[in-house]
């Protein structure tokens, strides 16, 4: 999906309530992972479902992202994505209630999920 095609205006966009609440979803998901990643100098990012809503192509520019620039900071994610889980170094699994019920590497979290 081409931000353009929202954005008429380029980086001279003003956003408010009113833009935000017409936009699809995929649209919003990428709006907060730019403002998230703006500065790419911090070591430490924290992504919420970075899947969610959004087309393959966005999926596969996040999975360049986390095995490019962002291969040498810590970036912790909520995923129930398959491929994010076996992509990742190590692995927290919560019970419903919060608990931990794992930690460690991914082969036993995807062996846990079935």
């Amino acid at each position: 999906m081409e931000l353009s095609k929202w954005f008429t205006e380029g980086l001279d966009s003003h956003l408010n309530t009113d833009v935000l609440k017409n936009l699809p979803s995929g649209v919003i998901q990428k709006l907060k992972i730019a403002i998230g990643l703006g500065d790419m100098s911090q070591n430490l990012f924290i992504i919420d479902e970075p899947f969610v809503g959004c087309e393959a192509e966005h999926a596969g520019y996040m999975n360049q992202l986390f095995t490019g620039a962002l291969k040498d900071k810590t970036v912790i994610y909520t995923t129930m994505d398959p491929a994010l889980i076996t992509s990742s170094t190590h692995c927290l699994l919560l019970e419903p209630d919060g608990n931990q019920k794992y930690f460690g590497l991914p082969d036993k979290v995807m062996a846990t999920m079935g």
